[in-house]
């Protein structure tokens, strides 16, 4: 009789708790993918699902193909946020869960514009009248800003992420220096600029604008910005010889001055401004844009910037072309930051 009672109580327990069991493994449940405007995943996107009548919230991270899923989800009206690093934060109100039923919630995050801001002293006085800023915007006028130093070059390579300028022979005159560093220059002669995108997505991209997973273009001029350490890698190679003055000063100045009109005018690209920025926080790393004037492509851009490129943000490097035939942006991606891959990249480049 005890062992009966026994058993009946425990059968009547189980009973009790298994609704319990059920219960709290049931719900509904939202699920989706994020995207960036090109379509490709956000891995580690974070969502954030939150019931404010009941004071629940519950979180989700992308995974490597930019899905997430939230289960258990007890029925509700839910706002859900979705953010990641260099993209745009969106919200989805309302967002029905019934029991047992699942909500797909696919999400394309806008990138986010970097801008870079200067401090400027709070004397009344109008931000571009920062002595810096305004002798940033005069430089390149006339062949004397090109006379304190320029190289003759013979097979110079310039290693940048993913490309490779060679510099076979000519003349690259530096403008003048700002602050005690360079922050452009001008190559006359003949080069060869070659690139090779490090994932098979930005080969295909690249393919679309010239029939092959890589470039190579022979040019003619090349006027770089930067605020990285080009002049020092210049200065210290074998393969350039440091003077002053110059055959082609003047020739530069006026090559720099159409691409000063180029990015104010066309490209409203405030150049300047960003070398401002470095040089009032020197710790941070440098940029480098090349305007290359290739033979078969003669508008074409290489952008390296280790901030973010906004157009393409957060990729950091860019291959684009303004002209009115072949204009886009032929491959953007992330900068190569492993040494093995960056290594297989300049082989694959220089080969």
């Amino acid at each position: 009789m005890r062992k009966r009672t026994f058993v009946s109580i425990l059968a009547i327990c189980v009973a009790l708790l298994f609704p319990l069991i059920v219960a709290h493994g049931a719900g509904g449940r939202i699920e989706g993918k994020v995207t960036d405007p090109k379509g490709a995943a956000i891995a580690g996107a974070s969502v954030t699902i939150t019931d404010d009548a009941n004071n629940r919230k519950f979180t989700a991270v992308t995974d490597k193909d930019g899905r997430y899923k939230a289960e258990g989800l007890p029925a509700g009206v839910y706002t859900v946020v979705i953010s990641a690093t260099g993209f745009v934060q969106v919200r989805q109100d309302t967002v029905k869960v019934e029991e047992g039923a699942t909500v797909p919630l696919d999400k394309r995050l806008e990138i986010s514009s970097i801008e870079a801001s200067v401090d400027v002293a709070a004397t009344g006085s109008k931000g571009n009248s920062d002595p810096t800023y305004a002798n940033l915007r005069t430089l390149g006028k006339t062949a004397q800003d090109f006379s304190a130093a320029y190289a003759t070059v013979n097979n110079l390579i310039l290693i940048k992420e993913g490309a490779a300028f060679n510099l076979k022979s000519g003349e690259l005159y530096f403008l003048a220096p700002v602050e005690g560093r360079y922050t452009a220059a001008v190559f006359i002669g003949d080069g060869e600029f070659a690139l090779a995108p490090p994932t098979e997505a930005e080969r295909n991209s690249l393919q679309l604008f010239t029939n092959e997973p890589s470039i190579t273009e022979q040019f003619t001029t090349l006027t770089i910005r930067f605020t990285d350490k080009t002049y020092d890698q210049v200065k210290t190679s074998p393969a350039a010889h440091m003077g002053t003055g110059g055959p082609q000063a003047s020739r530069a100045s006026d090559l720099f001055r159409e691409n000063q009109l180029l990015l104010r005018k066309r490209l409203r690209d405030n150049s300047e401004l960003r070398v401002l920025a470095d040089l009032y926080a020197p710790e941070r790393p440098g940029f480098f844009y090349a305007f290359i004037n290739g033979k078969r492509y003669s508008k074409l851009v290489y952008a390296f910037n280790p901030l973010g490129i906004p157009e393409v943000s957060p990729e950091e490097v860019l291959l684009f072309s303004y002209g009115e035939d072949d204009g886009g942006f032929w491959s953007a991606f992330h900068r190569i930051r492993s040494t093995t891959q960056a290594r297989r990249v300049v082989q694959r480049i220089i080969v």
